[in-house]
């Protein structure tokens, strides 16, 4: 008997926050709501947003990452009943002890719009609904931790991005024209994603909303995944397999971008093709710039793991970006380099291993001529990438076919056709039958560093 009166108790005390879901489901404004549209509309003027491109938001999914999962211990402390979901009363209680100044009726409307899933309660990605809005209305409450401060201001940038007409709420069509300046074309599969965000199904996305979405996107999940080993970093394959997939996902939103950067790529390839013979004019002289190749390649790496600062998992887009600047990397074109780093990411992760930050230099080589990378060392390396690539691509079409290799390596030795063969299968890594600048890169990569 006890156990039926209390639930009726707390279906009653959740009756009002239902009839405010219900009022939110039919778009009408809150007091909350307005007040959050008039914060964003305010921020909009106030300051240009950091987020100038789906490029620049994809480069900081593993920003927002990391700051949101340290959200958990707060939901863990707010979950008082270790239910893995927030009750109305846990939040209450929480925002009781903190000494928030939030009305009853606001707190009640925070929970109502962070409730995407009209569970009448929250899960851990609802409950970064909450903290954005706490953190925008309410004075006493502060973010914990740096990290966590910078994931939500990269939240709010990513949303002014798409709010093309500063209103505090997104339309659909905004935020397609927003990702998608100047592109037509657009795959059904693209729309789709942005329609995730419209949670509602009201042609209008909140902040509330698109959070919610930002979060998967980054490869935030309700479920906790539990670490093995190094408590920050503990980045096992498997498990954090949803997590890449989700990354994943998103980027290919950017894959006009991608077909863009490898036109790009053929494009310069194919000039530099015009130019005078680079310092490569034989297989011997590949073969002689070998220790050239392993120097720089070994500066370079030098390089990445100061940057990473022991971390074994890579060097997040944001950090590589700055470790560029450190050295002394200005690029005329401000994009560029994130767009460079986007596309060096083969496996999607949205870290780049050593190996992955060499290429990024080797496109901005090939891509800004005449901008020297630092030091010297990994400027001469990556020229002689792009010269041996030259050397071989005797077409000029931006590729290598197995009939070019074979005369590249026979023009002066006579080598095996066999032995050159299985090179050309070595480099050839989808198995397309042409060879592109990154799978020769690869193979060069390994062969001065013994990895072959």
């Amino acid at each position: 008997m006890g156990v039926v009166i209390s639930t009726i108790a707390r279906a009653l005390h959740l009756l009002p926050i239902r009839r405010l879901k219900n009022r939110l489901l039919g778009r009408e404004h809150s007091s909350v709501e307005k007040r959050i549209e008039n914060i964003l509309v305010a921020r909009a003027k106030g300051r240009p947003s950091s987020i100038k491109s789906l490029n620049s938001l994809l480069l900081k999914l593993s920003t927002l990452e990391q700051g949101f999962d340290e959200c958990r211990r707060g939901f863990h402390n707010v979950d008082t009943t270790n239910s893995n979901t927030i009750s109305y009363e846990e939040l209450r209680e929480a925002a009781s002890k903190q000494g928030f100044a939030t009305a009853e009726d606001d707190l009640q409307l925070i929970f109502a719009h962070s409730d995407i899933d009209g569970q009448s309660e929250l899960t851990f990605r609802e409950f970064l609904i909450t903290l954005m809005y706490l953190n925008l209305v309410e004075e006493k409450f502060h973010l914990p931790t740096e990290s966590i401060n910078q994931a939500f201001d990269i939240a709010v940038d990513a949303f002014l991005y798409f709010d093309k007409e500063g209103t505090g709420v997104l339309k659909k069509e905004e935020v397609i024209e927003a990702a998608f300046e100047q592109k037509e074309g657009l795959p059904d599969s693209m729309k789709k994603r942005f329609e995730e965000m419209d949670a509602d199904g009201s042609g209008i996305v909140t902040l509330g909303e698109f959070v919610y979405t930002l979060s998967e996107w980054a490869g935030v999940s309700d479920a906790e995944i539990e670490d093995e080993g190094d408590e920050e970093y503990a980045l096992d394959e498997n498990l954090h397999k949803a997590s890449f997939n989700s990354r994943a996902s998103l980027k290919t939103l950017s894959v006009l971008e991608s077909d863009e950067m490898e036109r790009s790529v053929r494009s310069a390839i194919q000039e530099r093709a015009k130019t005078e013979m680079g310092s490569i004019r034989s297989a011997d002289a590949l073969l002689m710039k070998l220790p050239v190749l392993t120097t720089g390649f070994n500066t370079a790496s030098r390089i990445f793991e100061e940057g990473e600062d022991g971390k074994e998992r890579g060097l997040e887009y944001t950090e590589l970006g700055a470790e560029m600047e450190r050295l002394g990397y200005k690029c005329s074109d401000k994009g560029l380099v994130e767009k460079v780093l986007l596309f060096s990411d083969a496996d999607n992760r949205g870290v780049l291993s050593a190996k992955e930050f060499v290429l990024a230099q080797v496109y901005l080589m090939l891509l800004e001529p005449n901008q020297d990378l630092v030091p010297s060392e990994v400027s001469g390396a990556c020229t002689a990438v792009l010269d041996a690539f030259k050397y071989f691509d005797t077409s000029g079409e931006g590729d290598l076919d197995r009939g070019e290799l074979l005369k590249g390596f026979r023009s002066e030795d006579g080598g095996s056709p066999n032995l050159i063969v299985r090179r050309f299968e070595e480099m050839d890594l989808d198995h397309s039958g042409v060879v592109s600048l990154d799978e020769f890169f690869k193979a060069v990569y390994a062969w001065s560093r013994d990895e072959a």
